[in-house]
């Protein structure tokens, strides 16, 4: 079954259609899911959100290009609402904890705090600027792999090289946005 066909079963509500989704793109969605929410318990709980939400609009996919592009946009925005949900929940405090709070000085700590995120930004920044100088190939090989879930095996064959090149290549634009967030040496 391909894709369009995938999509039309989905939008028609047929559960065999749904069977098919689950097993063939179940480890993908994961994959994205996991990278972004970082919490396995999490990452099922955005794949659950995922499978609902394509029975639910399978039908308003367009069919104008495969199928994952737009299941791993909606992996994407699920992920990112559950952060957004995990990031409002609110953080029980202690009635000691609170006392202590207020009846501490002032320190230093805010200081430090800024200085910790402005240094995360640049290193995040210096990140950046590596990755748009990597050469295209390795470029589309770690977003690939790193991004979007891609097994070595689909990236050596959508790129023509051999999965020890891949191994190899990955390998050395890891190492260089390592290097890039370390920053520059003195």
């Amino acid at each position: 079954m391909n894709s369009s066909e995938l999509a039309a079963g989905l939008a028609q509500r047929d559960i065999m259609a749904l069977e098919t989704f689950h097993s063939v793109y179940k480890e993908r969605i994961l994959a994205v899911a996991r990278r972004m929410v970082r919490d396995e318990w999490d990452a099922e709980e955005v794949f659950q959100d995922v499978l609902w939400t394509v029975y639910r609009k399978a039908d308003s996919f367009r069919g104008d290009s495969d199928l994952w592009p737009w299941v791993r946009r909606v992996t994407h925005n699920a992920s990112l609402m559950l952060l957004r949900k995990r990031r409002r929940a609110p953080m029980p405090i202690e009635d000691s904890d609170i006392e202590a709070i207020i009846g501490s000085e002032p320190t230093a700590d805010i200081g430090t705090r800024t200085e910790e995120v402005a240094n995360g930004k640049q290193a995040a920044e210096r990140m950046g600027d590596e990755l748009n100088r990597q050469d295209p190939t390795n470029r589309h090989l770690f977003v690939r792999m790193e991004v979007d879930g891609a097994s070595k095996e689909e990236v050596s064959e959508e790129l023509g090289l051999s999965i020890s090149a891949v191994k190899a290549r990955l390998h050395r634009v890891r190492k260089a946005l390592r290097d890039a967030a370390d920053g520059p040496r003195a």
